[in-house]
């Protein structure tokens, strides 16, 4: 779970597919730090109170994003994230946590992005 619009949406897909499944929601935060922990806990239980109507577990790893992620990924049917909210020349030269996740994962990943409402965002979902 991170702090986006891209994670808000994510959450109300992951939610959706839960209730259609009679499923739980893992929700997931990855830190750098041990010192993060008790943050990511916090942002964590706030999001599962938002998530009316669904079981919910929550999990903090601390490591590396990417890997901290496909791992518990291994352990759920699907993984939905948000999109990356870093810029377009970052994400052209490195990539995004989203795409790496999707590269390295075994099961289905789903991304989820808001689009801004403009011509162009409308066109690239095309």
């Amino acid at each position: 779970v991170a702090e986006s619009r891209h994670a808000a949406l994510a959450a109300s897909v992951a939610r959706a597919i839960a209730v259609n499944n009679d499923a739980r929601v893992t929700l997931l935060r990855v830190v750098e730090s041990r010192r993060e922990k008790a943050d990511a806990r916090d942002l964590l239980a706030k999001k599962a109170d938002s998530l009316s109507g669904v079981e919910t577990d929550t999990v903090v790893r601390v490591g590396d994003v990417p890997a901290g992620i496909v791992a518990e990924s291994e352990r759920h049917d699907v993984t939905v994230l948000g999109a990356t909210r870093s810029g377009a020349i970052r994400r052209r030269v490195v990539g995004t946590t989203p795409q790496e996740v999707g590269r390295r994962a075994d099961g289905t990943v789903i991304l989820a992005k808001r689009g801004d409402g403009s011509l162009a965002s409308r066109v690239f979902r095309l």
